[in-house]
């Protein structure tokens, strides 16, 4: 029996599942760095799409808003770019799973939770907290910002060894808690 390859790219993080080979599925994590992949010189756009190219999967899974999804699709197959808000601020899906689709002909599944209602949401209150919970905002603020110290001083915000490894994990687990702790329950699913 052959296996199935995919490939999910979530917000940072990229699922596959499985190689193109007589071989029992498998599931690999790669993580995104967004907008650093257009300056990284260890993991830039070029360097994931030979990943990906390596991995060589039958489905991409996005973490691109199903609603979203067939804009961008249509926008990328009629000019070969992708104005599509959601979908143009990722650089991994514009400069690198969109053109590989063309070239290695695996499908892009959406799979994004979100919805644009949940991220209004979420920004209005975040913008709204600012002026009436400024303790708390102070608070997660002071805690984002020494985690992206912390993961620069260790290794690099780019660095795809440190960002796929379980201390990187446990970082982000401690820098996010008074995120979680403050906000998580006032914003619901969309937190």
């Amino acid at each position: 029996m052959i296996a199935r390859a995919s490939v999910l790219l979530a917000c940072g993080a990229a699922w596959l599942s499985g190689c193109a080979s007589p071989a029992p599925n498998q599931v690999v994590v790669l993580g995104m760095i967004h907008s650093g992949h257009t300056t990284s010189e260890r993991y830039s756009i070029a360097q994931l799409r030979e990943i990906i190219r390596r991995i060589d999967p039958d489905d991409v899974l996005c973490e691109i808003p199903p609603d979203r999804f067939p804009i961008a699709q249509r926008e990328f197959r009629t000019t070969g770019t992708i104005s599509e808000p959601r979908v143009k601020r990722f650089p991994e899906y514009t400069d690198a799973v969109f053109p590989l689709q063309r070239e290695l002909g695996f499908t892009i599944v959406p799979c994004a939770a979100w919805t644009r209602e949940m991220a209004d949401d979420r920004r209005d209150k975040l913008a709204r907290w600012r002026r009436t919970r400024p303790e708390d905002t102070a608070e997660v603020e002071n805690a984002q910002a020494e985690l992206e110290r912390i993961l620069t001083a260790e290794h690099g915000a780019d660095d795809p060894w440190f960002i796929h490894s379980e201390r990187y994990d446990e970082l982000v687990r401690t820098g996010m808690e008074p995120y979680e702790r403050l906000f998580g329950d006032d914003l619901g699913p969309g937190g």
